[in-house]
């Protein structure tokens, strides 16, 4: 297929910069899609320093500020249960965890619904799903990588999208085919000034000055777009450098390990609505409840 920026490799210029972000503003606004996502963690100490790859796949619905996802956690309770200095108590629990059911989420209007056999244990339910007001799960899940960089606002692959924003040059690689579709291959740079920014407009608690982030080294990313302007993967991978400098620049100690997600958008305009469940599938978690829990 041809590219629709020339031939690759001519670097960066303005027609491929305004290619990659007209592709990441309508991925925030189009029809709902849908989306697989790869969460790779490697080297991690607080979970045990092995690598393991977490799957997860939903929709979502920039129209109505929604999304769905189902996944399972079974690897990395496993992982942090078998961490040499893991609390007994806390990995005995893990590893009773671990290998359960598959949990799915969603996030429609004010709440977060969850499905998971679990929950329905540990809470002594009888509804198929429980609800979480949204802004306690943002709260209390914060810094997901141990970077030390709160990413509670980046609840959704397309807020992922949104902070992807702040990058800096763009250069056409070339024409590449993803899931059977045509596309185009671009390689571009995270200017980290750009990206405090953008995690302030986001509301990431405790993210930095810009002027903290920008010492640190461009961040490479890599998106492919099809002919219709519509993303359809998208490749992060944050070296053990990397991750160290962003812990360390974000407020934190110089975090070990590295990662890596790649997600892949398609079904665009062919997905339903994404809805709550109704009302009496629902048992509403109260914050005490959660608490119990150290805020899950």
């Amino acid at each position: 297929a041809a590219s629709q920026n020339g031939a690759a490799g001519d670097g960066d210029d303005g027609a491929a910069r305004s290619i990659v972000l007209a592709a990441l503003e309508r991925a925030q606004t189009a029809q709902a899609y849908g989306y697989a996502m790869s969460f790779t963690l490697r080297g991690i100490p607080e979970l045990g320093g092995s690598d393991f790859t977490m799957e997860l796949e939903g929709a979502i619905d920039p129209t109505t500020e929604s999304f769905s996802l189902r996944m399972n956690l079974g690897a990395i309770f496993d992982a942090i249960a078998s961490a040499p200095d893991a609390d007994p108590q806390t990995a005995g629990l893990l590893q009773l965890f671990g290998g359960t059911d598959d949990i799915e989420i969603i996030v429609a209007g004010e709440n977060l619904y969850i499905r998971w056999g679990l929950f329905q244990t540990l809470f002594g339910v009888t509804t198929e799903w429980v609800s979480i007001p949204a802004e306690t799960i943002g709260e209390s899940a914060g810094d997901l990588t141990g970077s030390g960089l709160d990413t509670s606002a980046l609840s959704s692959p397309s807020e992922l999208l949104a902070v992807l924003e702040a990058f800096d040059s763009v250069e056409d690689v070339g024409s590449e085919r993803v899931r059977g579709a045509d596309t185009t291959h671009f390689r571009a740079l995270f200017d980290f000034g750009k990206l405090a920014e953008t995690l302030s407009g986001l509301g990431v608690a405790g993210s930095t000055e810009a002027a903290e982030l920008s010492i640190l080294p461009p961040l490479p990313f890599d998106v492919w777009v099809d002919g219709d302007g519509n993303i359809r993967r998208l490749v992060l991978d944050i070296s053990d450098e990397g991750f160290a400098a962003l812990g360390a620049a974000s407020g934190g100690d110089s975090a070990e390990g590295s990662f890596a997600i790649t997600v892949e958008f398609f079904d665009f305009g062919e997905v339903g609505g994404i809805e709550a469940p109704d009302d009496s599938d629902v048992t509403v978690l109260d914050e005490g409840l959660l608490g119990g829990l150290g805020g899950f």
